[in-house]
């Protein structure tokens, strides 16, 4: 029987043609995984940032949607000193950033802010939006807040050793601050000063018919919070030298009485405050008036904090000399006025400057001029000396 030579020959072929196959097929499929690959990759490139800065715009303004041209959003504004980024992860440097401030050492620039709301409407209310704004500029521009007992070494000691220093500060002790200030503060750990009124908290007189009127004030449960974070120092504002903030008539609220300066001079409360009243008291009673509203502030702040309470905010930002006599005689070693400036370790320690940015003008690019002329004007003033 002849033999077929070929058989062998017809294996070899066939394995030959399932190596090549799936060789083929295996090529085939590495072709379409990496392209996969490569399609998801951009996505990613594209689709990430995109994200990112919907979250960044939708925590900075609730009311701004897609496509919005508010040229107060940071997200649409390019020339916004604000980087949305910044919202999400403070502690990464602004790419963006516009170019910042002079830089300063040795001196501490004072903030101060009142009351922060959507729906009260002043000149020295601002809207919870714009606050973190202003936080969002400190950072960017280089700025370092400071804490309150930092400033008292400096004052003490001349020694800082921190440059582009700031101090944050509010007057009044409005919930506001507790609700819509503090939280930012946390997000950055930027420390600040409220200067309460005692008399007007919500524990001291909760059923006075004018506190059910008024601007509502920090409670105890609120100030114990503001404590226990070691962010916030309580010091006093007076115990009750302010007029009634009513919420029924803005042109009765001590809001709108702050926001005319022009007019603060001739108020009736205002030389309550700095005055004997006319026809009712005299010198002797004038300073006694003072001295007990001063230590019952301090008292009672004391009582309620559990810490010394050592600086006043003159009321309104006025004083005088009796204020500033009576205000040592009560125990205080330092006061704040509404005067524009920086503070030096030469500084009166009861003539402390401070810069009032919580004024509805005060945007961003404001508070960069504003800033920038203070120290502008305090450079030349040390170039003279």
């Amino acid at each position: 029987m002849p033999v077929n030579n070929n058989r062998p020959k017809s294996k070899w072929m066939i394995l030959s043609l399932l190596i090549l196959a799936i060789s083929t097929t295996a090529s085939i499929l590495i072709s379409i995984v990496l392209s996969n690959l490569h399609v998801t990759q951009q996505n990613l490139n594209t689709d990430v940032p995109v994200q990112v800065q919907a979250a960044a715009k939708s925590n900075h303004d609730p009311d701004s949607g897609p496509g919005s041209d508010n040229p107060s959003n940071p997200t649409t504004n390019p020339t916004s000193p604000i980087n949305a980024i910044s919202q999400i992860n403070p502690d990464k440097p602004n790419p963006t950033a516009q170019p910042g401030l002079p830089q300063y050492e040795n001196k501490v620039i004072v903030l101060t802010y009142h009351h922060i709301s959507d729906n009260f409407h002043s000149n020295f209310t601002i809207s919870p939006h714009r606050f973190r704004e202003h936080i969002e500029y400190i950072h960017d521009a280089g700025l370092q807040p400071i804490s309150f007992q930092r400033l008292l070494t400096f004052l003490e000691t001349g020694e800082l050793n921190i440059k582009n220093a700031v101090l944050i500060t509010f007057d009044d002790g409005y919930e506001s601050f507790y609700e819509h200030a503090f939280p930012v503060l946390k997000e950055y750990q930027y420390p600040a000063v409220q200067f309460v009124v005692p008399g007007k908290l919500q524990s001291i007189n909760p059923g006075d018919e004018h506190h059910q009127k008024e601007i509502p004030k920090l409670s105890s449960y609120q100030i114990k919070q503001l404590i226990d974070s070691r962010l916030v120092e309580i010091q006093s504002h007076t115990f009750e030298l302010h007029f009634i903030e009513t919420l029924e008539s803005e042109s009765e609220s001590v809001s709108e009485i702050e926001a005319e300066p022009e007019v603060q001079q001739s108020d009736a409360q205002i030389r309550f405050a700095t005055e004997p009243a006319a026809g009712i008291e005299d010198d002797t009673n004038y300073r006694g008036r003072l001295y007990v509203d001063l230590m019952m502030a301090r008292t009672a702040l004391e009582q309620k904090t559990g810490h010394p309470v050592i600086a006043l905010s003159f009321p309104y930002g006025f004083y005088n000399d009796d204020m500033i006599d009576i205000a040592q005689k009560a125990g205080y070693r330092y006061a704040f006025t509404s005067e524009d400036g920086m503070v030096n370790a030469d500084t009166h320690p009861f003539l402390l400057p401070r810069v009032d940015v919580g004024r509805k003008e005060m945007d961003p690019v404001q508070l960069q001029k504003t800033l920038h002329q203070i120290i502008a004007t305090a450079t030349a003033d040390a170039d003279k000396e």
